[in-house]
This record gives structure tokens, sequence and C-alpha cells, in this order.
């Protein structure tokens, strides 16, 4: 995101040393765990205890905070920045995002809305459009339409709501117009995929994620919806292979967990 990367500029040497201390001996640990990611967590807020005025460290730290689950704790770092400076487009898209991550839609919404009041970004527009496409509100119909650069980004939008809508015959051209345009956008994957095993289709199901990840093999959602695949398909092994790769990426995820326990 160019709005929020533009806030790292100039803070490389501080962020080097925040990952240096978010590393401090913690022996054997497995670097992908959870313990390991929240004790970076913790790091991070040290660090940024001693260096408060580094915008660009709170919204590291922010987002450290957000990938172990603890959302109140990121929001406080989002909100100390917005009350900085709520004119940012990027900051109110993180705040979105950590607020849809938090399973909270209603405040996600608010976020990019705000996010939009001050630039038309993309992002929040597809975020935006996701949500009232899963609800299957058709004003993300219009929303889609509003997007005029990643138009991968607008066929998707369009080819979810068919998909929620059940018109299988709308949805799928749509959802590979969109892979088409941007081979590695994995929700397009994911939702052709779930497409398919609503069909009962579980073979072309399969062929979907496999080809996504092909692209795109480090993406939570496409890792997690391969192991719903091969969860339908029986092959437990092979579910329990995506889902552990999924949660080496992002530890926190208590529904993945469960499904490891189940399979």
């Amino acid at each position: 995101m160019n709005k929020t990367t533009g806030l790292l500029k100039g803070l490389i040497g501080v962020v080097v040393a925040a990952i240096a201390i978010s590393g401090c001996k913690q022996g054997t640990e497995d670097p992908h765990s959870l313990l390991f990611k929240q004790k970076q967590a913790d790091a991070y807020l040290g660090f940024l205890a001693a260096h408060p005025d580094s915008s660009g460290l709170r919204l590291l730290t922010a987002q450290k905070l957000d990938s172990v689950g603890r959302y109140k704790d990121a929001l406080c770092q989002m909100d100390t920045l917005l009350n900085e400076d709520s004119s940012k487009y990027g900051l109110w898209v993180v705040k979105g995002n950590i607020l849809l991550d938090s399973t909270d839609t209603t405040g996600a919404m608010a976020a990019y809305s705000k996010a939009l009041t001050h630039f038309q970004g993309e992002e929040a527009l597809l975020a935006q459009g996701v949500i009232f496409a899963l609800k299957s509100e058709d004003t993300c119909l219009k929303i889609a339409d509003r997007i005029l650069t990643n138009q991968a980004y607008s066929h998707y939008i369009k080819g979810l709501y068919a998909a929620q809508k059940a018109d299988t015959a709308a949805a799928l051209p749509l959802l590979d117009k969109s892979i088409q345009l941007d081979p590695g956008f994995a929700e397009a994957y994911c939702t052709k995929a779930r497409l398919w095993l609503r069909l009962g289709q579980s073979a072309s199901a399969k062929e979907a994620v496999l080809e996504g990840l092909k692209h795109n093999a480090h993406s939570i959602e496409l890792l997690n919806t391969a192991g719903t695949v091969f969860e339908a398909l029986k092959e437990k092994d092979s579910a329990r292979k995506y889902y552990q790769q999924s949660l080496r990426i992002k530890p926190f995820q208590p529904n993945i967990q469960q499904k490891i326990s189940a399979t």
C-alpha cells in the first residue's frame, strides 16, 4: 500500500533494531510458533516505549499485535497514530483491516469509509465491496464500478456477489477474468473453489486452489481453502499439511487450530 509504505521511509535503522530485539535470545523456540510471535510483539512494544515518536515503528507494532490476535492493543496503537494525523488514508485502511480481523465488520466498514474520504484508494474500495458482496447486497456492484485501475478487483467483487447469489453462470466467468488479469490474486481462486465445493465438484475445487497456490504459495486464505477442499475429498493428511503451512505464516488462527485437531 503506497500511502502506508510512505510512513516507513527513513526508519530502516529503527525497524532493523526492533527486529533484532524481537529475536532476542529466544533459544530453540520455533520462530513460526505463536509463542515466539507473541514474544516478538512484546519486544516491539518494549522498543516502541523507548522510541514513542517513531510513527513507522508504532505502525509495525500495531500490525505485529494484530498478527497474534491482540486486537485491542493493536487498535490502541492505531488510534494513537490517527490522533496525531487523521488525514492519512493508509492508517485508516490498516485500522479497518485490524477491525476486520477482530470480526468487527461494522467498525471496519466505518474505518474504510473514513479512508475513502481522504483518498479513493482501491484497497479500501475492495474491502468494502467484499463486505457488501458477502452480505449479498448489490451496493457492492456500484463499488466495483468505481475501481478503474485494478480491474481484477472489480471483476472479483462482481464474481463474489454472483457466487453469493448462487448465480454460477455469472460468477465463474467473472472470477476467471479476475484471475486472468491478476494470476496472483488469491481471493478469486478461493471463491471459485468454494463455489465448486457448494456444487459438489470437489475435483474442480482442488484444481482451483492448486492453481492458485502455484501463483501465490504463501496466501493464508488459499492455504486454508486448500485445507477445506482436501477435507471435502477425505484426504485428511493433505488437509492438515495445508492448515499447518497456514499456521506457520499466521499462528493465531483459533479456527484453523480446531480444524487440525479435528483432522
